[in-house]
């Protein structure tokens, strides 16, 4: 089981470049990647993803990758934008727009330097890209891993909290027949005064409320459902789960609101709050779990 939070960096030196690459990742509910890559690697955007979704199924993840080249010189002249800008300045002249440019002017428009080596295109120079990129994601793969362990952690022991709550709640309802048939007694009695109790009446009721008040298939789901949960989590490792715990979750959280409503013991009551919390606390964790 992984997180989708995790963090991943690596370098690597080519032959006309040093690359510096970082990955970020947090929590979203499908695959989103949002590379901020130089523009000169603009039409890499493609197999950059790929190379990501090698490892990562879902969550936001942002790419940041640097590059500088190594060579001496690094930078030239763009004798055909320089002319451009001459000629639109003259042109402003002429037309009685006063000022002239200069040479810093002239360096800092865009387009009138340019590096001589101002992409990555040849084949070798990719591989070596996606080679430094598959690293960088790599680590925050793993990072992840380490973050869903923690995240496991802490889900079975909440899972352990409600599995204990269940029994109690299984003996208590042995005592709801009883405190039903206490309960009519006393209103028939006080409802007909001195005539005597319709015995068969009374145990029609009693039964009724009950069934009504019987709980038995809830907790049988919930811990259906409880069981659902352990196998998804240690399962395949990597395998995302996270959308199939949501899921369970909510179904979780439907038993439990059945059981405060139907029953009407109050160590119950306890008990099903007691889960409510816990099944709540585990859906924030879920949130982050790929």
């Amino acid at each position: 089981m992984k997180s989708m939070t995790g963090f991943g960096h690596a370098e690597g030196v080519m032959e006309h470049f040093e690359i510096s690459v970082d990955v970020k990742t947090v929590n979203s509910r499908f695959f989103d990647f949002k590379p901020k890559l130089p523009r000169e690697l603009s039409a890499l955007e493609a197999d950059l993803r790929r190379v990501v979704q090698g490892f990562l199924k879902r969550g936001r993840i942002d790419l940041y990758i640097e590059f500088k080249p190594t060579d001496k010189g690094q930078l030239e002249i763009n004798e055909a934008m320089v002319d451009s800008y001459l000629q639109v300045g003259r042109q402003l002249n002429d037309s009685g727009v006063s000022g002239s440019l200069n040479i810093y002017n002239l360096m800092n428009l865009p387009g009138v330097l340019v590096s001589k080596v101002h992409s990555i295109t040849a084949e070798d120079d990719v591989e070596q890209l996606l080679a430094v990129v598959s690293e960088a994601v790599s680590r925050a793969d793993r990072n992840r891993l380490a973050e869903g362990k923690s995240l496991q952690d802490d889900l079975v022991d909440r899972l352990d909290r409600i599995e204990a709550s269940l029994p109690e709640i299984e003996s208590r309802m042995g005592t709801i027949r009883e405190l039903f048939k206490v309960k009519f007694e006393e209103k028939f009695k006080e409802l007909a005064l001195d005539l005597e109790v319709d015995k068969q009446r009374l145990a029609q009721e009693v039964v009724y409320y009950v069934e009504k008040s019987d709980v038995s298939e809830e907790l049988t789901r919930l811990q259906s459902h409880l069981q659902r949960f352990r196998e998804f989590i240690f399962g395949k490792p990597g395998e995302p789960v996270g959308k199939n715990l949501d899921f369970l979750c909510q179904e979780m959280n439907r038993e439990a609101n059945t059981i405060l409503s139907k029953s009407p013991l109050p160590e119950v009551t306890d008990s099903g709050v007691l889960i409510k919390g816990e099944i709540e606390r585990i859906r924030e964790q879920v949130q982050n779990v790929e």
